[in-house]
């Protein structure tokens, strides 16, 4: 049988190695709570830059109010019923990249009284629109 002495020693150190692993618990708790999760170093692999404009002009049919030609502006109403030809500068360009697929433009016309159409006007295959130049 094991003495009361020695039971009690082993008691004694079994608390003391417990106090101080919660007190280590503990610090590094606080450590880990108190400073940031980890440290990140953002690098930039790749760059791309897209600009897509457009304009529109009109040709119109002589008349008092307009003349013969007149750009888009969305707060002018033109009438179809005058528009002869409308002519559509469209420029897309990329920075630091290659662009391939396909290019569809549409043309939706909408009247205030709520009807629409739609006109696809092309479908163009893009080869390569910029080469790809790096910094």
């Amino acid at each position: 049988m094991v003495s009361k002495k020695l039971l009690k020693t082993l008691y004694t150190s079994l608390l003391i190695a417990s106090l101080i692993m919660v007190s280590l618990a503990g610090v590094i708790g606080y450590a880990t709570f108190t400073r940031k999760p980890y440290v990140v170093k953002e690098y930039t692999l790749f760059s791309v830059r897209r600009r897509s404009e457009y304009s529109l002009k009109f040709l119109l049919a002589p008349n008092e109010v307009f003349g013969e030609e007149l750009s888009y502006d969305p707060k002018i109403p033109i009438y179809l019923s005058i528009v002869k030809f409308i002519h559509i500068n469209y420029s897309l360009d990329y920075e630091n990249a290659t662009a391939s697929g396909n290019l569809n433009i549409t043309i939706n016309v909408v009247h205030p009284d709520g009807w629409s159409k739609t006109y696809l006007l092309t479908s163009k295959s893009l080869i390569t629109l910029h080469t790809l130049l790096g910094n």
